[in-house]
């Protein structure tokens, strides 16, 4: 038999608007392993994300094989504004560094001090598509095998390589085209799978950009706790951090393999042995 089984569509649209409020008068203390006081580091933040998602299946029978085809296609667009830590943090390395430098010990300062200044806004959109074909063929009543292909893409990085093939199969020894159903089955995959890009990780590179938000870093401060400005960071040479999303990024990858058997034992039980192998690459 021949002829399409099923299709199906499906259209999304999500809005998310997120607002954070903080007192950020006063810098913000950290003294690791002890506490963490002093002002807020979030100030007047506030996110507004939208995604639109499309995605489309089809499914086929062609004698022994159904076939199934599809994609699946995504953009996000995302405006934030984030005055994170525009007030400073002194960051001690321990509750003793802290007390020292209160008791204003000579030679004690922090271990260090951060502070971001320049425009909190910076947005980022991202597109990606993912298309599939697959096929389920039923090789004999006993046997199963199942293979297929994946292909994505996606934007702010520059890779376009990620194929993503799948194998699977399974095996009922014994099993015959209308008999009861087999008491044994082998079941095996493997494939490979990507993860996106975060657009997270492009927005910081947006947002600390060298024009934008600026941060600063310090190390030893003799300051504490007066917090400087910017230009007198500036002033001072401390070299203001930069990011940027490297050329060579790649969406990051998953290897997955499994194996296992499956037995019907009394009593409407079964009993399962598997195999199953993990390996993750590029995670951030």
């Amino acid at each position: 038999m021949t002829g399409i089984a099923n299709r199906m569509s499906q259209q999304q649209y999500t809005p998310r608007s997120r607002e954070q409020v903080g007192d950020s008068s006063v810098p913000a203390i950290n003294v690791q392993e002890a506490f963490v006081g002093g002002g807020s580091d979030v100030g007047l933040a506030n996110n507004v994300t939208n995604r639109y998602e499309l995605q489309n299946v089809t499914s086929w029978v062609d004698g022994p094989h159904t076939w199934k085809a599809g994609g699946r296609a995504r953009y996000n667009s995302t405006s934030d504004i984030a005055p994170t830590n525009f007030s400073g943090t002194f960051i001690f390395a321990s509750l003793e560094q802290y007390r020292s430098v209160l008791q204003q010990v000579p030679g004690a300062r922090p271990a260090q001090f951060t502070r971001n200044s320049g425009d909190p806004q910076a947005g980022v959109r991202r597109f990606d598509f993912g298309g599939f074909i697959q096929d389920d063929w039923r090789v004999r009543p006993d046997f199963t095998l199942s293979y297929g292909l994946r292909y994505e893409i996606q934007t702010n990085i520059s890779d376009w390589t990620n194929f993503a093939p799948r194998l699977s199969f399974a095996w009922a020894p014994g099993a015959k085209a209308g008999g009861k159903a087999p008491a044994t089955v082998i079941r095996g995959g493997a494939g490979i799978f990507y993860y996106r890009f975060s657009e997270d990780l492009t927005l910081l590179a947006h947002r600390f950009n060298g024009t934008g938000e600026t941060q600063f870093i310090v190390t030893n401060p003799d300051f504490f706790p007066r917090v400087p400005s910017a230009a007198e960071l500036l002033s001072t040479a401390q070299k203001p951090t930069v990011r940027h999303v490297a050329a060579d990024s790649k969406a990051p990858s998953a290897y997955r393999a499994t194996l296992s058997l499956e037995h019907q034992l009394p009593r409407n039980t079964v009993l399962t042995v598997s195999y199953i192998f993990k390996r993750d690459e590029g995670i951030q």
